[in-house]
């Protein structure tokens, strides 16, 4: 949390010892955009687990709702399975994601040993699906295909367009520039190819800071 507020830093070196194994598992966070987005977004879930955990304290009974995103125990909450049934549509939702994402790692690790079976005959498992991929050969592929292999810088660009450049390929590129050009050059072509847009999201608000799950 210091570090997302301070810029006097180049690499920040997490160490965590796993004390019954005795192994060190480290981490390093850049100074860049992406080390400081990742640090702000943790110190957005301290703030975040501290006011509901302070709110918490301050009610005489189990309030299910915001508060319990994130919590790995709401499937074992009496006062949120409860809340799951309610008559309140929005109340039920907010309990409901809860548990689910509390469930989800327990039942993940169980489906890892093999497919876990439901009382109606079905089954949770892990499924293979197959995906699309591009080829390490596809860059050269676009060009050598993309009008005849003439390429101007107009037909570049329109090669570019009709491919999509989203926000992963963009700092893709970016990070590829920095290694040529250092900071200075991957900062100036974010500043023209990206930006920011607004969009409806349905989250859930956690009354005490404003923050969202």
């Amino acid at each position: 949390m210091v570090a997302a507020k301070c810029s006097d830093w180049d690499i920040l070196l997490l160490e965590v010892r796993n004390l019954r194994t005795g192994v060190t598992h480290s981490m390093e966070i850049r100074n860049d955009d992406e080390g400081r987005s990742l640090l702000e977004q943790w110190s957005h879930d301290v703030l975040l687990a501290a006011d509901v955990a302070r709110e918490a304290l301050k009610k005489p009974a189990a309030s299910p709702g915001a508060g319990c995103i994130g919590c790995p125990f709401a499937y074992d909450c009496e006062a949120v399975m409860s809340a799951v049934q309610a008559d309140s549509a929005p109340v039920a939702w907010a309990a409901a994601k809860a548990v689910s994402e509390s469930l989800r790692p327990i039942v993940g690790k169980l489906a890892k040993e093999g497919p876990v079976a439901l009382p109606d005959g079905g089954h949770i498992a892990y499924m293979q699906k197959e995906r699309n991929t591009v080829t390490k050969d596809a860059p050269r592929c676009s060009l050598d295909y993309w009008e005849g292999g003439e390429l101007t810088r107009d037909a570049v660009v329109g090669m570019l367009e009709a491919m999509g450049v989203g926000v992963t390929q963009v700092k893709n590129l970016a990070k590829a520039l920095k290694k040529i050009g250092g900071d200075a050059a991957a900062e100036d072509y974010l500043s023209g190819a990206m930006g920011k847009k607004t969009a409806a999201e349905l989250v859930i608000v956690s009354k005490s800071c404003g923050n969202t799950e």
